[in-house]
């Protein structure tokens, strides 16, 4: 609770207020210079108008300092200028006709004169000679040599006469600008340059001359061949006839103009020869003829004036149909050109477009195929133009991504893949892995069903007990059913043991076999070590008797020898023929005792004079031998 009385509360407020006015009244004081001078820079900034006030009022000086800098301003505006200039023909082209027509008007005018001039002066020399007895005869020299009887007049009356003119760059020999004079034989100026430059290289080196001392010209039967050298540039003029010395200085003062006003262009040239047709009307000053005053008449009819100013009429306007022709042709070939480049380049942009998208579905379905290959895992797929970046993870035992790629019509060459190597738990992949590592005889079916592997069928008592070891590191297998397998070996070993036992091998005299068991004695030897190998890979002891018998005739003592005999005979040859020769036990058994060997199959016979075999198995190392 506030024990103030009311008025204390009053007069303490107003005297508040009384302070914060006085403040407000220092601060307008002190703060309304600023306060004014930042309102109006918000103005500003918020008022276009006066943005482009400020511009206006800079760009003058920024552009003649960035002119005086270097050529960026120029390169800058250049776009906009020629898009201008461009727009304001397309709209009005009066107004760039009024504008250059000062200046395109004379020229023209003194072109044509000049032309005009030219033509008459060819008149007049060929109508000198056209009707004397000299121009009849000259005539009928055209006619038998098939020139046109103006070059026959010009053969006979010529003094000189230059022919061509080369502007020839100094460093690299490339042609820069020719030209020629009128009814002067076409030939190829680039050859010609170059032939220039290959001669000039030809008397440096042949005369080990210095680069200073360069060739000034030489003859080539009729015609002359001068050359003016330059620091940058060439000048290279031939010559029909013989020249004056004047010539000599016309050429240096061409040369020297050319210098001049091209410096930059041949200083930076590099293959572009547009920035020099602008030196055809200087080098045409170089084309200089001079012919044989032949003391023609001064005075010539009315009627050739008329005829001449006649010819003159006529070719003006034909030269302005022409003229007008020629632009219309020009006008409809650029707007077909035109027409033409819109349609190739909207074509090729299709083509592109078509490319690409076809690129770009054969790399989606490639890495699709890859993602659907077990035991391949795809991280990353990118394509970059004409280049592919895949990585990710891979089973040993899975299908090869870059066959997959290859399959898809992705080049493997463009191809960067990078994979690290995992175990897939693929079940097709678990199944291969237990195949290979397991390596199960063709007698054993392998399954898995559920992550159990299924063995089934029969096999070997070693199989069986190492499958049950290699299983447990099989990964993604859980565990192995081997319950179906059944052990064969003791079966298979019987039967090959019955096989053995069959075989007998025949004495028909004394220890000599019959020629039908040398064959025999090689098939019963392979049967006894196959037999072997395969017991001792299953841990089973072989012991094999050879039981030698005799016929009943002679004594017992001696058939008891001679029993035996056959006994070590047949071993011995068994021996020869690739048998283990610690397996047999050789026993001697005569006609007499023949009963006791009927215990088993072998000792059933044809003969008496032979030997049989009785097998015996025995589990381990253990060893035993039978009568």
């Amino acid at each position: 609770m506030n024990d103030t009385p009311p008025k204390s509360r009053h007069g303490a407020d107003n005297g508040a207020s009384g302070t914060e006015d006085g403040l407000e009244q220092i601060r307008r004081l002190l703060l309304a210079p600023e306060q004014r001078g930042i309102h109006e820079i918000r103005r500003r900034l918020d008022d276009p108008e006066a943005h482009a006030q400020d511009v206006s009022r800079v760009l003058p000086s920024a552009v003649r300092l960035a002119s005086a800098r270097d050529a960026q301003m120029a390169t800058a505006i250049t776009p906009a200028v020629e898009r201008a200039l461009s727009e304001s023909v397309r709209r009005n082209p009066r107004i760039l006709t009024d504008t250059i027509f000062p200046v395109i008007g004379p020229a023209i005018r003194k072109a044509i004169a000049e032309a005009f001039a030219k033509l008459a002066q060819s008149l007049n020399q060929t109508l000198n000679h056209s009707l004397s007895a000299q121009g009849l005869k000259w005539r009928f020299e055209a006619y038998r040599t098939g020139k046109t009887f103006a070059e026959v007049v010009l053969a006979h009356t010529l003094i000189y006469r230059v022919e061509h003119v080369f502007l020839i760059h100094s460093k690299n020999g490339l042609l820069l600008q020719h030209v020629q004079a009128p009814n002067v034989t076409n030939r190829d100026p680039e050859m010609i340059a170059g032939m220039l430059t290959a001669i000039q290289d030809f008397t440096r080196d042949s005369f080990d001359t210095t680069a200073a001392e360069k060739l000034e010209g030489f003859d080539v039967g009729e015609l002359h061949v001068w050359i003016e050298n330059g620091s940058q540039a060439s000048l290279a003029v031939v010559i029909r006839g013989n020249a004056p010395l004047e010539l000599r200085t016309r050429m240096e003062n061409v040369r020297d103009r050319i210098h001049a006003e091209q410096g930059s262009a041949l200083a930076a040239f590099e293959g572009d020869t547009g920035p020099f047709e602008a030196t055809r009307p200087v080098l045409e000053e170089c084309l200089a003829q001079q012919v044989a005053d032949e003391g023609a008449a001064s005075g010539r009819p009315l009627l050739w004036v008329a005829v001449i100013l006649g010819i003159l009429l006529l070719a003006g306007i034909a030269a302005a149909v022409l003229k007008a022709n020629h632009r219309h042709a020009q006008e409809r070939d650029a707007a077909a050109r035109q027409k033409r480049e819109q349609l190739a380049a909207a074509k090729a942009s299709a083509l592109a477009r078509e490319r690409e998208d076809h690129a770009e579905a054969k790399w989606r379905d490639a890495v699709a195929h890859l993602r659907a290959e077990p035991g391949i895992v795809v991280t990353e797929a990118i394509r970059e133009g004409d280049t592919y970046r895949v990585s990710g993870l891979r089973d040993p035992l899975a299908a090869d991504p870059a066959a997959i790629l290859a399959q898809g019509g992705i080049v493997q060459s463009r191809v960067n893949a990078r994979w690290e190597p995992y175990f897939a738990l693929h079940p097709a992949l678990i199944l291969r892995r237990a195949r290979s590592r397991l390596d199960p005889p063709e007698t054993v079916t392998l399954d898995l069903r559920d992550g159990v592997l299924l063995a089934s069928g029969s096999a070997s008592a070693s199989w069986i007990e190492a499958t049950a070891r290699r299983a447990e590191s099989i990964p993604g297998l859980e565990r192995l059913d081997i319950t179906g397998v059944t052990d064969e070996t003791e079966k298979i070993l019987s039967a090959r043991a019955k096989a053995i036992e069959g075989m007998v091998i025949s004495f028909p005299e004394g220890l000599s076999i019959s020629p039908e068991d040398r064959g025999n004695v090689a098939r019963t030897a392979s049967l006894i070590e196959e037999l072997r190998r395969t017991a001792a890979a299953d841990g089973w002891a072989l012991r094999i008797t050879a039981t030698g018998h005799t016929s009943p005739d002679g004594p017992e003592r001696l058939n008891s020898s001679l029993a035996k005999s056959r006994a070590d005979e047949a071993v011995r040859l068994l021996v020869e023929s690739g048998a283990e020769p610690s397996i047999f036990t050789p026993l001697g058994l005569p006609s007499a005792h023949r009963g006791q060997a009927s215990g088993t199959p072998g000792a059933v016979v044809q003969s008496s004079r032979n030997v049989t075999f009785r097998v015996t198995l025995l589990r381990g190392n253990a060893t035993k031998n039978h009568p």
